[in-house]
């Protein structure tokens, strides 16, 4: 058995090496947000895209083959009701991560209908960023924030999140629909080429939002390939069968009242 001792040039090569590797071994995949106790899963789901940005993938984007960083959004439900067409509240958790690439997400845009208020939406939380109250946000050229998306967005605006993995979550009084998203990461540096930000949306973003993502008589989840569950316009409200049998029991309820007073 040889006892020489490595060079000082392999021994300085191997320290590079783990120096290099190290972010990629620690940074972990986010996963989806845990509502917790109290919270039922009713559906979950994700869409996935890369160059060359084919009409059968769920995401579209702006890069070539000279970038390569497939690009995929995570999302689920929950509800905290008896059951998914009576739950009072609903759980959105979401999380979006480029496999590749170092540059940050500078912001993401999660439609939402438009009648939607910031009280309707509480119990915000994100790995990072800030909460935007809901507005129009628009299209514009490459110098601005908005480069490549495809049409308006009515929703909120995450910004200034950090990372390449992003994960939010929170919970609202209003049922899912099936909606649109768009962020933009930090330019990137194409070879050959000057820096263009990178941009990433849901393949369907220019067909009409608002189809329900479950049936509101019986609970089934219907199912959207392009799309991901937004926040719609409507919440809960008892039956009609439900409040004639609350004006049933309140009316006997002022019956019997009424005869012990006589």
């Amino acid at each position: 058995m040889s006892n020489e001792r490595a060079s000082p040039r392999w021994v300085l090569v191997v320290a590079l090496l783990v120096l290099l590797l190290a972010p990629a071994m620690t940074m972990g995949y986010l996963g989806l947000p845990d509502p917790g106790d109290g919270w039922t899963s009713f559906a979950s789901g994700s869409l996935t895209g890369d160059y060359p940005w084919d009409s059968t993938m769920g995401l579209k984007g702006n890069w070539d083959d000279r970038i390569w960083m497939p690009a995929t959004i995570d999302w689920g439900l929950w509800y905290n009701g008896p059951d998914p067409v009576h739950s009072t509240q609903w759980y959105y958790g979401y999380d979006l991560h480029l496999n590749g690439g170092t540059k940050n997400f500078s912001h993401i845009l999660v439609e939402l209908s438009q009648d939607f208020e910031p009280e309707n939406m509480l119990d915000f939380s994100g790995s990072s960023g800030t909460l935007v109250d809901p507005d129009w946000w628009y299209p514009t050229g490459d110098s601005g924030s908005n480069p490549g998306m495809p049409g308006n967005l009515y929703g909120v605006k995450i910004d200034a999140t950090t990372g390449t993995d992003v994960q939010w979550s929170f919970t609202s009084d209003r049922r899912p629909m099936w909606g649109n998203f768009y962020t933009k990461d930090g330019s990137t540096q194409v070879p050959g080429d000057e820096k263009i930000a990178l941009t990433i949306w849901n393949t369907d973003f220019l067909e009409p939002s608002g189809d329900p993502v479950m049936n509101t008589l019986n609970g089934e989840y219907l199912a959207d390939a392009f799309k991901i569950p937004v926040p719609d316009t409507e919440a809960w409200v008892p039956e009609p069968s439900s409040l004639a049998l609350l004006a049933l029991m309140v009316g006997g309820a002022g019956w019997r009242l009424r005869r012990r007073r006589r």
